[in-house]
């Protein structure tokens, strides 16, 4: 496992829930 998996969120369940993972994954984000 990369140590980058570990990390923990930095945004709200609910932004998250917003964003669109099906393009891949999420290097950044911003609010």
């Amino acid at each position: 496992m990369s140590s980058s998996s570990q990390r923990k969120p930095e945004i709200s369940f609910a932004d998250f829930d917003r964003v669109d993972i099906r393009a891949g994954t999420i290097v950044e984000a911003e609010p």
